[in-house]
């Protein structure tokens, strides 16, 4: 035991007091006339003993009383077992966190509070001249900010439910990072969570022997949860006023079965449709619907379910553009009546004709398809804003022409795809049809051993080397390909081997030329991505009509508003965004001429829908830390903990109690012992 004020050990010479009192016994008596003391003296002989043995207690509690206040006074304490570094070489960073998994109620309320709370014992454990690093799930540059011990303790104040959620290996490095700038005599690290599996499960890399990791748990109730982890749709374009069809994952985390839940869509905040589902405990299930949309434009779709206490996956946003009509291009010298026939009789289609010499190259990339059909002529212009146009996204069918077959094999042949030979005449017949591709999908249910394909009179072969690209659609009864379809980029271009006169085949007389036609036209053109994850989002692609010469794009939502930069690849523009931090929709316009572009969905990451937490022993185990301790303890024995490791044990407190024990005996004897 040692002394903090070892000099007012002086003091206890003021045990002589009660001493010398006891010996001299100052006190005056009083004479008394009395007649016989014969009973009196007799009566003091018998009394003698306990009275001697009262007076001495009394002086021995007077002793114990006068000591105990002087040693109180000097300070006692046990030695720290961590040396006290007066000054700034204690650097403490405190991870709180606020991943939406700590909404859940504790054993002593919000789960979040409680974490706060150890996280304010902490500060509070460490002598003032101590820093300290706040850190949340964000990360951000701000929290790498050392702080004064009343700073810390007002950004935990600070701390609200965030939809980010870092690794455990994110935390660290962090951590690492920020701990090392103070160049401090002792690092710790405090983790402060409830230990959820996935994101703690990933463990450490290059973890530093020198941090102290103490990991500090807060207890969750049992919860049961259940989470719309995502929606998806069947087909790969929307029409308008046409069912669609779709799939929405749900899963229940907890271990009780649900019956009948309710799953709710919304488009534009009115409900369309509603699915009741029934979901096992610890079951996945996928439960498919179908859907109209009945006006053009962005719709905002949201699917929403009611389940507590867990409740920021209850809601998945999205947002989906049906086309109103499909935009077909027919680059053509006439206007083929067979092609018109086609999408003249559909009002989902619209059919622009342009001649070679002729074409509007600025607009390409609002078709859904395009047509190049007997092309007579294929300039550098041409070959380059069609080659934009596939890799974009676009579809083009390639048609030959007769008269000139070669004419389009330079471009052809830059691109890897299969080029055409001088015009063949034999009498051929459509032998197999590839009838899974997406192109033909749904058009046939059931192929007949004796259906009836197209005839063929003439044809161009396509030659193909071991670097073309692409598959074959449909072939000829004598090997040659009919149709073949080759990717480039994100689209698709079809080439046919005849032409669409009769003379060369009847092609366009059967029902196979009509659906290939109207499902092409469809385009291969992917919807945009109907959400984005918080923290895990990526550019989203838009359509280059809709830049408009603009730079800057302006992303507004309910709880955020921000400017991104419009960024380019490859010529396809797309929207950042990073730094969209709530869920919701994002209205997506340009900074000088405020046409909306996009409604840009977003949603929380479902990382934290699982509620399985890291015990001691797993935790130990998958983190890989060199000096790892493990704390379950409350927050004030967390606190009474840090400050005794620093400080050491103060004992002032004791030697006051135990002095107040002595006065309080005094009087007990005074009064009660005769």
């Amino acid at each position: 035991m040692q002394f903090v004020y070892p000099g007012f050990l002086w003091a206890l010479t003021a045990v002589s007091i009660p001493v010398i009192i006891h010996l001299f016994h100052f006190r005056r008596y009083k004479k008394v006339l009395f007649s016989d003391i014969r009973l009196l003296a007799q009566l003091q002989e018998q009394n003698k003993a306990s009275q001697k043995l009262k007076d001495w207690l009394i002086l021995l509690m007077r002793i114990l009383a006068i000591s105990a206040l002087v040693l109180a006074f000097a300070k006692p304490f046990f030695p720290a077992a961590i040396v006290n570094t007066q000054g700034g070489n204690h650097a403490v960073a405190i991870f709180v966190d606020n991943s939406y998994s700590m909404n859940a109620n504790g054993s002593s309320g919000p789960v979040l509070e409680m974490a706060k709370e150890k996280a304010r014992a902490v500060v509070n454990g460490y002598p003032d001249a101590a820093n300290f690093i706040i850190l949340t799930n964000a990360l951000s540059g701000a929290e790498q900010r050392v702080l004064s011990k009343k700073d810390a303790l007002e950004s935990i104040s600070k701390v609200e439910p965030s939809a980010y959620s870092a690794s455990l290996n994110q935390i660290y490095k962090r951590s690492r990072s920020a701990l090392q700038t103070e160049n401090p005599e002792r690092k710790n690290l405090y983790l402060i969570s409830d230990f959820q599996q996935k994101p703690f499960s990933g463990g450490v890399k290059d973890a530093d022997s020198s941090i102290v990791v103490n990991a500090l748990p807060v207890k969750h109730e049992q919860v049961n949860n259940i989470s719309v982890d995502s929606i998806y749709f069947n087909d790969p374009h929307f029409t308008l006023n046409k069912p669609i069809s779709g799939v929405i994952k749900l899963t229940n985390h907890g271990k009780n079965a649900v019956e009948a839940l309710a799953v709710k869509i919304y488009i534009n905040e009115v409900q369309k449709v509603l699915v009741n589902v029934n979901i096992g405990g610890g079951e996945q299930v996928n439960a498919p619907f179908t859907l109209t949309l009945n006006q053009p434009g962005i719709q905002k779709g949201k699917v929403e379910i009611t389940d507590y206490p867990i409740i920021f996956d209850d809601v998945l946003y999205f947002s989906i553009q049906p086309d109103a009509k499909q935009s077909v291009l027919l680059i053509s010298n006439t206007l083929q009546s067979n092609i018109k026939a086609v999408y003249a009789d559909d009002a989902s289609y619209q059919l622009i004709w342009q001649q070679y010499g002729n074409i509007n190259y600025t607009n390409l990339a609002d078709y859904n398809f395009i047509i190049l059909n007997e092309p007579t002529q294929m300039s550098s212009g041409l070959q380059n804003e069609l080659t934009k146009y596939i890799e974009q996204g676009g579809t083009l069918l390639y048609i030959p022409n007769a008269e000139q077959p070669l004419v389009g094999n330079p471009w052809l042949s830059s691109l890897q795809f299969p080029m055409y030979g001088n015009l063949t005449k034999q009498s051929l017949q459509i032998e197999q049809v590839q009838t899974r591709l997406p192109v033909l999908q749904r058009v046939y249910e059931k192929i007949q051993v004796n259906t009836a394909w197209p005839k063929v009179f003439s044809y161009m072969p396509l030659t193909k080397s071991g670097l073309t690209k692409g598959t074959s659609v449909a072939s000829l009864n004598n090997g040659e390909d009919f149709l073949w379809q080759a990717n480039l980029g994100k689209g698709v271009c079809y080439q046919l081997a005849v032409p669409l006169a009769q003379s060369s085949s009847n092609f366009t007389e059967h029902s196979l030329f009509v659906a290939f036609m109207l499902n092409a036209a469809l385009g291969s053109k992917r919807n945009l991505p109907t959400y984005q994850i918080i923290g895990q989002s990526s550019p989203v692609e838009i359509k280059p009509s809709l830049v408009n010469g603009e730079k800057l794009i302006e992303l507004k939502s309910t709880k955020q508003q921000l400017v991104n930069e419009l960024t380019f690849r490859k010529g396809q523009p797309f929207i950042e965004t990073e730094g969209l931090a709530f869920a919701g929709w994002y209205t997506a316009s340009g900074k000088e001429k405020k046409q909306i572009i996009a409604e840009i969905a977003m949603n929380e990451s479902r990382l934290e829908s699982e509620m399985k937490f890291l015990d001691e022993e797993s935790f130990k185990q998958l983190s890989r830390l060199p000096q790892l301790n493990w704390d379950e303890s409350d927050a004030k024995i967390i606190q009474a903990g840090i400050s005794g490791a620093i400080n050491g044990t103060q004992l002032w407190r004791y030697f006051i109690l135990a002095a107040c024990l002595f006065l309080l005996v005094e009087i007990l004897l005074i009064r009660l012992l005769k």
